[in-house]
């Protein structure tokens, strides 16, 4: 089964990195694809989906924004992660 889903915010939004999802992005994720460190996941946060690349540093496994200004959410108890990213479209702006 896959899930499309239209990116909010501008928390994974760098336009220094290779892949970038901007407000208004439409990704499509797989609950059946395992997320690998690296990869892209859909987590829920709190009651929220978020967005965020799947890290681990120094043996500890965190999400992370590509856009500075938002903080690295620790790997918890709270923090299911639920599929993973493996595709993107761009909307077409004229």
């Amino acid at each position: 089964m896959t899930l499309v889903f239209r990116v909010q915010g501008d928390s994974m939004t760098d336009c220094s990195a290779d892949l970038s999802f901007n407000p208004g992005d439409l990704i499509l994720v797989a609950p059946d694809h395992e997320p690998e460190d690296g990869s892209f996941v859909v987590a829920q946060v709190g009651g929220e989906q978020v967005l965020r690349k799947l890290t681990t540093e120094n043996g500890k496994r965190y999400l992370k924004a590509l856009n500075p200004a938002w903080p690295d959410i620790p790997l918890d108890d709270g923090v299911v992660i639920c599929s993973r990213v493996t595709f993107k479209w761009e909307p077409i702006t004229v």
